[in-house]
């Protein structure tokens, strides 16, 4: 019986609720309704959580520079977050210094760098352009 009011839920949920006779089964029919709504709103909810995460989006990273006494330190940012610096040595190395790291990886180019820290910071994101 249950299967079969939700099935009248489902269709026509307004005139389900009118041919029930009794006030039993109208407080029975109210009831699956209301569970039948929270159930469709609950899948509806994590459909959308989902697909938030189907899409990945690049983030909006940017490059700016300070002048340094041995040069230009580049910084990374995340909009206001910094994701850390880099700059070049003396032997002419990339020097990439990703925040809250203790690594100092080098590198030949300036895009490794700034990968290199993106990468650590979980922003690496594939096929975003």
């Amino acid at each position: 019986m249950f299967n079969e009011i939700k099935k009248a839920i489902a269709l026509r949920p307004k005139i389900a609720i009118a041919f029930c006779s009794t006030p039993l089964m109208r407080s029975l029919m109210m009831i699956v309704q209301d569970d039948f709504s929270n159930s469709a709103l609950a899948e509806s909810e994590f459909e959308e959580y989902i697909d938030q995460f189907a899409d990945p989006v690049a983030p909006e990273i940017e490059i700016d520079s300070v002048a340094d006494d041995l040069g230009e330190l580049y910084r990374v940012w995340n909009g206001s977050q910094l994701l850390g610096t880099f700059y070049q040595n003396l032997e002419g190395k990339w020097v990439a210094q990703p925040c809250n790291r203790d690594d100092r990886p080098c590198c030949d180019t300036p895009l490794a760098a700034q990968i290199i820290i993106i990468a650590v910071n979980g922003l690496l994101v594939a096929d975003a352009a």
